[in-house]
């Protein structure tokens, strides 16, 4: 599968109106896609603990508490952190799938070649949920 191939699985999944305004890729077939509502994580393959293939994980931006990003000397990581999900620690690959960013529904694995097209895309996303938490405290539409 490709960006295309996921980009049109995300679609299909939007709202009316709904726009996909960010995409960060990780490494392999892993994908963070922020539109103007909502995060979704898409996975596929055994490796990323996508058993039927493909994995898809979404939060609505009011649940989000934040956005992780981690680089080190040839790897990273970018992580979601919500409401419900477990805060514990990610690691780019660990046997313990508990803190693997392969099999996370909330995190993908980056390497850091990438790293200045994975920031970017961090702090895109962090503005979108910035604006519509605003927008959902001041009870205004979220932006687009």
């Amino acid at each position: 599968m490709s960006l295309a191939d996921a980009t049109k699985e995300i679609e299909e999944q939007l709202g009316g109106g709904e726009t996909i305004q960010v995409v960060i890729k990780g490494v392999g077939d892993e994908f963070i896609f922020g539109t103007d509502r909502r995060v979704f994580v898409w996975k596929k393959g055994l490796i990323a603990g996508a058993r039927s293939l493909r994995k898809l994980a979404t939060w609505d931006y009011r649940n989000i508490t934040g956005v992780h990003m981690d680089t080190g000397v040839a790897s990273g990581i970018v992580v979601i952190q919500a409401a419900g999900i477990d805060a514990g620690i990610v690691k780019y690959h660990s046997s313990n799938k508990r803190e693997d960013a392969f099999s996370l529904p909330h995190a993908i694995p980056t390497r850091r070649v990438d790293a200045k097209q994975v920031g970017e895309g961090v702090a895109k996303l962090r503005s979108l949920i910035s604006a519509a938490q605003r927008a959902s405290v001041t009870g205004g539409d979220s932006p687009s």
